[in-house]
């Protein structure tokens, strides 16, 4: 089930990350935004901002054994020319890619 779609307000390759190794070749995306996406009892949010009326009750969580996860960018995409998820020790962030469950 999808949760919701977010749109990139750009490219971000015109420098170096800031904590990108310098042995990382300097083409293509280097940084990005940091993007906290959650999923609440009222909604799907995007850094706190409703970006669709999916609820955590509409996912079922609790009938499945497993959660599977997609990241992706559609075909029909603005920009579908592809993405990069950056970890710890690239980028500007230095945080690995982080997924929580909270239940409440």
């Amino acid at each position: 089930m999808e949760i919701g779609s977010w749109t990139s307000p750009g490219d971000f390759g015109d420098r170096r990350g800031k904590l990108t190794p310098e042995w990382w070749k300097l083409e293509g995306s280097q940084y990005g935004l940091l993007k906290n996406w959650s999923v609440t009892p009222d909604g799907s949010f995007v850094d706190g901002v409703r970006i669709a009326t999916v609820r955590i009750k509409d996912l079922g969580l609790p009938d499945h054994r497993s959660i599977p996860v997609r990241i992706g960018v559609k075909a029909e995409a603005e920009h579908a020319a592809g993405m990069n998820l950056f970890g710890r020790g690239f980028g500007n962030y230095d945080q690995a890619i982080v997924l929580r469950l909270s239940f409440v």
